[in-house]
């Protein structure tokens, strides 16, 4: 779900939500209804060990300090830390007219990685954040789109909507960028503060030949604005932060064979975790799990954070065993079914690119792509590249899970 959608669904604040995932502590109340709008239990968004002792304390009256008004620690117990990559970042974004690129498929932990880096900014007074996530309904000219844009960060940023004032009549990249120019940096800049502005659900916009190109040559252009025109136009360009938030399964349906944003700014593409990752989240579950149980885990998912963190919440909510999980996995009544279902529909967009798969997932050994193929599945998620001596893109299932459901959905 997006934030607004889980706002509506729970009917909780949209404020409450980005504290939980900022990893701040929120009332038992506020778990419950999030969870029933994700549809899920409880314990798999929080410390299952406390949520059970909170249930025992409540039915028995143990504690007064156990009421629903008291708060519990959310998941973000149970991030894994990418600390390398979350230095990185932050020191990218400390740099005057910063970019950073998080880019990565669904559910590979992009929203709490950007959180988990812009909670050392929280108290600091200089910087103000501002959130925009990309909603489909306003991508329908590049005027109002941009006019939307323009209109979201005003109000986001607690100032009056100007437009009448700064939008000229100009080319459309024109007049956005004479508006944040000479109106919402001029301000921010007076106040002697820095913009962070996170552009989230930024894919959807790829989806949109006629704005995505134009889109992408603005925001190459802004980056480039702290080393271009006046020396008081660079200062206030200075001022801001960009963070780009985008999934990659839309390249699949792209006529590209590049990043849309090309190499500005900084890159982050979220890895999988390895070995100790995992260890250190099944203890965090408190499972007394073998290696040899961790192996079977990563032998049929590899290390994707989601379906990793979905196993061991599961077992470690005592849903479901891992025997359980993995002989049924692939399956309609496996925990994975709805991920990928989603990936069936997201392969069924480019019949070229289903073809191609189905050859991938049904051959004993690694296919040889061109980098285009390899480039878009690869940024789907859907594959593993193993490069060979002669220098060609080999291609496998990304895991073990992929090439055994796919093996099945496509053969029909």
């Amino acid at each position: 779900m997006t934030y607004d959608e889980l706002v509506d669904a729970a009917h909780v604040a949209r404020i409450t939500i980005r504290r939980f995932l900022s990893g701040e502590k929120v009332s038992e109340g506020t778990i419950e209804a999030i969870a029933k709008a994700l549809e899920i239990e409880p314990e798999e968004i929080v410390n299952p060990v406390e949520w059970r002792n909170r249930k025992v304390a409540n039915a028995t009256g143990a504690s007064l300090e156990l009421s629903a008004e008291s708060e519990l620690s959310p998941i973000e117990s149970f991030y894994v830390n990418r600390s390398d990559a979350e230095e990185q970042c932050y020191n990218a974004l400390l740099q005057p007219g910063g970019m950073v690129r998080i880019k990565a498929p669904q559910l590979m932990g992009k929203t709490w990685f950007i959180e988990k880096v812009l909670s050392q900014f929280n108290k600091d007074e200089s910087y103000r954040r501002l959130d925009l996530e990309i909603d489909r309904h306003v991508l329908t000219s590049l005027k109002d789109f941009y006019q939307w844009f323009c209109a979201a960060a005003s109000e986001g940023l607690d100032f009056p909507v100007q437009l009448d004032t700064y939008w000229k009549g100009l080319a459309p990249n024109g007049d956005i960028t004479n508006y944040f120019q000479k109106y919402l940096l001029k301000q921010i800049a007076d106040a002697q503060q820095s913009l962070i502005l996170v552009l989230d659900k930024v894919d959807r916009v790829f989806e949109c030949t006629n704005i995505a190109n134009a889109f992408c040559e603005l925001l190459r252009g802004w980056y480039e604005q702290p080393i271009k025109g006046s020396a008081h136009n660079r200062q206030i360009w200075r001022k801001l932060r960009l963070v780009i938030i985008h999934s990659t399964e839309v390249y699949g349906s792209l006529d590209i064979n590049y990043s849309p944003l090309g190499a500005v700014g900084t890159d982050f593409k979220l890895s999988e975790f390895h070995e100790k990752q995992v260890q250190e989240l099944v203890q965090r579950y408190q499972l007394s799990w073998t290696k040899t149980e961790i192996h079977q885990l990563m032998n049929l998912v590899g290390g994707h954070p989601y379906l990793v963190h979905l196993a061991i919440a599961k077992v470690g909510c005592h849903t479901i065993s891992l025997d359980q999980i993995l002989k049924t996995a692939h399956t309609e009544v496996g925990i994975y079914a709805d991920h990928l279902r989603q990936l069936a529909i997201g392969l069924e967009r480019s019949p070229e690119l289903e073809s191609l798969y189905r050859e991938i997932v049904m051959a004993a050994q690694p296919v040889p792509l061109k980098s285009v193929q390899a480039f878009k599945l690869d940024s789907m998620g859907l594959i593993q590249i193993k490069p060979s001596a002669t220098g060609e893109n080999l291609a496998a299932p990304r895991c073990r899970l992929y090439g055994e459901f796919f093996c099945n959905h496509l053969s029909h």
